[in-house]
């Protein structure tokens, strides 16, 4: 009996603690910049050097992100991005069949300042992602043994980090808006080719920044991001 009072307690406690934060203020959001904009993605990891995503050397991964965020506390929100990209989403990119990606991104925000119009925030970032692919005709980095062109490889890359970010919603009509938001923070990537086919030694010297993006094994590097988002904002 006593067990059931308890189980009783505290399904009541649960229901009512949902019930209240359900009702809070929730945004559903979709990434434009990582979506659609590639130029804006990625702009302090590249070093200005300019690439395409039809080649094996680019430093865009398309993807369709969308978000959710819920105030949970008083000026306080939680949310998750969460992006997926293969050959039938990247419309906008000739990509190959074997491409795939995938990226989750955790986000506490707490907010500045906020009123009917505008929300004012600062926050922390998580983020882990995983994609796959397959290039011709390119070239990897072996450490320790140099630059190798081959006809054809299978690409895996996964990377984890964190971010300090500031951002701005911006409603502009109705529950509709405009987030820009902006952060900085570290990154660890790890990268593998595998499947190499017609490897040889690249004998020219490398000059650019592709570490990031061609170098096998596991790589420390700073992460810049700018972007914006368009959201729907449900109020309580």
């Amino acid at each position: 009996m006593k067990n059931h009072f308890l189980t009783l307690v505290f399904s009541i406690i649960t229901c009512i603690s949902f019930s209240q934060l359900i009702s809070q203020q929730s945004i559903f959001s979709f990434d434009i910049t990582k979506s659609i904009l590639p130029s804006l993605q990625n702009v302090g990891s590249t070093s200005g050097i300019p690439t395409t995503v039809i080649t094996g050397n680019y430093v865009h991964y398309p993807r369709l992100t969308f978000g959710y965020n819920r105030l949970i506390l008083d000026k306080v929100m939680l949310g998750v991005d969460v992006g997926f990209g293969n050959k039938a989403t990247s419309f906008l990119y000739q990509m190959s069949e074997e491409y795939s990606f995938l990226e989750v991104r955790p986000e506490i925000q707490f907010q500045l300042y906020s009123d009917d119009k505008i929300i004012v925030y600062y926050g922390l970032e998580l983020f882990h992602i995983r994609n796959k692919d397959v290039f011709d005709n390119s070239f990897y980095l072996k450490s320790g043994e140099g630059i190798f062109n081959y006809e054809s490889a299978s690409f895996k890359r996964e990377k984890t980090g964190a971010m300090l970010k500031f951002g701005v919603y911006r409603t502009l009509f109705n529950s509709f808006g405009v987030n820009f938001y902006t952060g900085i923070g570290a990154q660890v990537t790890n990268i593998e080719h595998s499947n190499v086919m017609n490897e040889t030694e690249n004998l020219i010297e490398f000059k650019h920044g592709f570490k990031q993006f061609k170098q096998d094994g596991n790589l420390v590097f700073a992460e810049f991001t700018l972007g914006v988002k368009l959201y729907f904002i449900s109020q309580k």
